[in-house]
Parts: structure tokens; sequence; C-alpha cells
């Protein structure tokens, strides 16, 4: 389980050193491995979470491992929105020009393809409308009016 450590106090006994750890929750254990209190030390020093293992031995619950989470552990997922979730339709009259042939060479229309589906990937345009959105560009790139003006 991952734990915070409080506090730390190095001691002395029959079988040599050991550290008192005193965790965030206010419970404490008395850890006596060498390797173990390297990592208490470690995480005390740069404030960091320890993942403590312990084990009922006899009447005493001994730590059995200590060591600091991995950075590439398995962390919990977040359920991001993805941007080619379905939308909820809107019924919004759209009058689309008639059908025009497309105006330009063809690095206008390249362009203006990247154009329109730059609005698919915002959100901002229906892929359906792809087409109609990049005909629409290549007008008003070629003739610097708008398609759906009438002169």
């Amino acid at each position: 389980m991952n734990k915070n450590i409080k506090g730390v106090e190095e001691k002395s006994g029959a079988k040599g050193t050991y550290l008192k750890v005193t965790w965030s929750d206010g419970k404490a254990d008395n850890v006596f491995k060498k390797e173990h209190q390297d990592v208490i030390k470690v995480a005390q020093k740069d404030n960091l979470t320890v993942d403590v293992t312990k084990e009922k031995q006899g009447d005493y619950w001994n730590v059995t491992k200590v060591e600091l989470p991995s950075p590439f552990a398995e962390k919990p997922k977040v359920e991001l929105p993805s941007p080619f979730a379905e939308k909820p339709k809107v019924e919004t009259p759209v009058q689309n020009p008639p059908a025009q042939e497309p105006a330009g060479d063809s690095k206008a229309r390249g362009i203006a393809l990247s154009y329109a589906i730059e609005l698919v990937v915002a959100g901002k345009l229906e892929p359906s409308h792809i087409y109609q959105a990049a005909d629409n560009y290549v007008v008003y790139m070629t003739t610097g009016k708008h398609s759906d003006k009438k002169d």
C-alpha cells in the first residue's frame, strides 16, 4: 500500500539499528532491513510516497517490502472524450450554394482541403460537408469572393 512519511526516528535495539517510521495516517512501523531503510531515507528526503508491504509473522506485522513506486506503474485510466465520438445531432437548416466547379490550381485545392480537414478535427464542421467547405475556400482564394454571395 502507498504511504506518505510523516517522520523517521533512528533507534538502536538488540538486533542493531532500525527506523521507527511514522506515516501520515498516524500509524508507525519499525523498519529493520538496511535496504528498506535506504529507500525510506530517500523517500523522506525527496518527499516521495513509498509502496509498503507487510506480512504477519507470529504476533507481529513485519515490513517485507519498501520501494518507490515506478514512474512506469500503471496509473488509473482517465476517460477522455474522443474527438471522433458521435456528437448530438443538432438540426440546423443548411442552405448549400449550388455545386460549382472548383476553381484554381491543384495547390489551392490542396490547401483548401487541408483547411476543411482542420475544421472537421476541431469539431466545427461535419465530415459530410468537407468537400463543400473546400470548394468554398478555393473560390475565395482564387476570386476573393465568398461563393455564397451574389454580385
